[in-house]
């Protein structure tokens, strides 16, 4: 009898050791896959940095469709500030300023992955 419970003792810690154990590799691999995708995803980079030199060469005009941005409308409105680029990095593009341009949201949404080589004028009035 003394052996069963010893065994019944024994059986309790080894499971619970077990859950633990699982627990803490459970929650590094998420850590660990957390981070590979924020590499993988490019969240590394920084646009900010472009932002006022692009204001300043575009002054505020969408590339893709030449009608003007607000800069105090904010992300989820398609009409907001995005930067957009001009050969897209799937295609070879890179982050420098020469490849890069702003658009409305909805503008670089609907370009997609592709290269946009005639821009549409349109007049803006004042």
């Amino acid at each position: 009898m003394p052996e069963l419970i010893a065994y019944a003792i024994l059986t309790s810690v080894f499971v619970v050791t077990a859950r633990l154990w699982i627990r803490r590799v459970k929650r590094s691999r998420v850590k660990k896959n957390r981070s590979q995708s924020r590499r993988r995803r490019g969240n590394s980079y920084d646009y900010r940095k472009h932002l006022a030199a692009l204001v300043d060469r575009d002054g505020y005009v969408c590339k893709i469709c030449g009608h003007t941005i607000d800069p105090f409308l904010r992300h989820p409105n398609p009409y907001s500030l995005s930067i957009d680029h001009i050969i897209p990095l799937s295609g070879g593009g890179t982050h420098d300023l020469d490849n890069l341009q702003l658009s409305h949201l909805l503008c670089n949404l609907q370009k997609g992955g592709a290269q946009v080589i005639r821009v549409r004028r349109i007049r803006i009035k004042k």
